[in-house]
């Protein structure tokens, strides 16, 4: 409901910077650091029907496997 609302999002943000004792600005730029990770390496890992499979996922892709649809 309140996901469009702005002052909503940056006070989340604020709330979890406080919790990580980092900025908000920093804290929001690692986030979107690693989700865009997430999404490349779910990319990679897909691969195509000729490949031998068997890749390596790195241990934060089972962490943030929420983020799936």
């Amino acid at each position: 409901k309140n996901y469009k609302d702005a002052q909503v999002i940056y006070n989340s943000w604020k709330e979890i910077a406080c919790i990580l004792e980092m900025d908000v600005e920093q804290c929001m730029k690692k986030w979107r650091s690693m989700r865009d990770t997430f999404v490349r390496i779910k990319k990679s890992l897909r691969g195509t029907s000729g490949d031998p499979g068997g890749k390596k996922v790195p241990a934060f892709y089972v962490t943030l496997s929420w983020l799936e649809p």
